[in-house]
Formats: structure tokens, C-alpha cells, sequence
């Protein structure tokens, strides 16, 4: 049976996390010396008792004490990175041959978990990239235009459901809290017609939104503005499962 350690660098109270991180070191040694097979670590942010943000950095100190366990980060979480400059620091860490294969969790946030080796992600994430123009018909310009305005709405009142919810109760609200509000509306007979176009730009202006708050908690931008019609760039992301293109039309 092989047996493998996840290590989430719990820190005591009172104490420094430069001794949690030192702790896990000294673990990751001890797990190698006892035979086990994998160590893991893990991402957690502002969690209070667990030392381990950066799987990366504490993977390389991992890795100059130990020379056969295999190590892997039990959760890098995408929507706070750069996929490529994620596959490429595990793949660079790989390249320096000490332990026999880096692996690393995949996580979407929570929403979905995935295992995959970090050749397969980098794979992944560099393709090639298509350009195109469409002239839509009248009735498709008229369900844009639907569309346009209805993520517009959704991003507007998420943006004000979360300033309030911040401004009057100290609560933060996530993307699960408005993606459930989301479904209150279109359930509500005064904005039922959120249901009409499609849920795909709809979730995607919600992401969106998640991702300018993420920034503005890492103060890498301002707070999130509101959109208007006028000064805001009109634009909707489509799934894939959305539409179809067939024979130069697409419906």
C-alpha cells in the first residue's frame, strides 16, 4: 500500500509561521525517511493557522531536503494565477530532476478539482488562437442586444448585492452567493426575463466580476466600477455549448 502525507502548514497559536513552514520541512524529511510516497502541500489564503500560500516556493524548499518522495501541491487555485506561468514553474521545478515526478491538484475555486500531471496542464494551456468577424442576422442582432443588456444588469446588481453586503454588514460575498442570486432573479417576476437568453454570458459577467474583486483585494486594481450602456465596451462571453458554426453560419 502506498501511503502519501497532505501537509496544510497549520501554524499554533502564538507562533510564527516561519516555524509552521519549518515544521512541514521537517515532516516532508521525516515521511521520506519512514518510506511513504507523496508529500503534499496546499494553497490557502487568509486562513487563519495555515502558513502555506505559495505551493511553488514551498515546494522548492521541499525539494532541496529531500531526494526521493514524490511531491505535488494538493491545490493550485486558477483563478489566482496565470495558467502558463502555473505550468511552468512546476515544470521548471520538475527540470531539476530531485524528485521523480512533480504533480499538482488543479482547482477551479472549489467548483471542480481535477488531477492532473503538470505536463498534461502546460499542454493545455498554450493553443492557437482563431479571429473572426460575423454579420448576424436581425434576429440574432436583436438576441445580442437582449444578451448585452441582461449581463450588463446582472454584473450591475451583483457589484451592488456585494458593496452593500461589505459597506452595511463587514460580510464578503463570493461568487456561489451571487451565481444563487442569479437564480432568485430569474425567478423573480419583475426580472424573469434574465431567463430568455442564454446562461453562459450571464455566469461569465459573474466570474468576471469575482475576478475585479480579486484584484481589488490584492490591490492590483481599483474596486470595481459599475457598467453604463454609454462609457462601458459592450461584450458577452459565449460557452462553447451555447452556440454552434456550421457551414459559415452560426446559430
Amino acid at each position: 500500500m502506498k501511503l502519501s502525507i497532505l501537509d496544510r502548514s497549520r501554524a499554533r497559536r502564538g507562533a510564527p509561521d516561519s516555524a509552521a513552514l519549518t515544521g512541514t520541512i521537517e515532516r516532508a524529511v521525516h515521511a521520506e525517511q519512514l518510506g511513504f510516497h507523496r508529500f503534499w502541500v496546499a494553497e490557502h489564503h487568509a486562513v487563519p493557522g495555515i502558513a502555506s500560500g505559495s505551493p511553488p516556493v514551498l515546494l522548492a524548499a521541499l525539494g532541496a531536503r529531500t531526494d526521493r518522495i514524490r511531491l505535488g501541491s494538493g491545490g493550485v487555485m486558477l483563478p489566482n494565477h496565470q495558467p502558463l506561468v502555473v505550468a511552468e514553474q512546476f515544470l521548471m521545478r520538475e527540470s531539476f530532476g530531485a524528485n521523480p515526478v512533480l504533480q499538482v491538484r488543479v482547482s477551479r475555486s472549489g467548483l471542480s478539482d481535477c488531477v492532473a500531471s503538470v505536463r498534461v496542464m502546460a499542454g493545455r494551456v498554450v493553443r492557437r488562437a482563431f479571429k473572426y468577424r460575423f454579420y448576424p442576422t436581425a434576429v440574432q442582432a436583436e438576441q445580442l442586444a437582449r444578451t448585452l443588456g441582461c449581463t450588463r444588469y446582472v454584473y450591475n446588481r451583483a457589484l451592488a448585492e456585494r458593496t452593500r453586503a461589505w459597506s452595511q454588514e463587514r460580510r464578503r460575498v463570493t461568487y456561489a452567493d451571487t451565481s444563487k442570486m442569479l437564480t432568485g432573479w430569474k425567478r423573480d417576476a419583475e426580472t424573469e426575463w434574465l431567463s430568455e437568453p442564454s446562461k453562459g454570458p450571464l455566469q461569465e459577467a459573474l466570474r468576471q466580476l469575482q475576478g475585479a474583486f480579486d484584484r481589488f483585494w490584492r490591490k492590483q486594481a481599483r474596486h470595481p466600477q459599475f457598467k453604463r450602456k454609454a462609457q462601458s465596451k459592450e461584450s458577452a462571453t459565449y460557452y462553447s455549448n451555447c452556440f454552434t458554426y456550421r457551414g459559415g453560419q452560426i446559430r
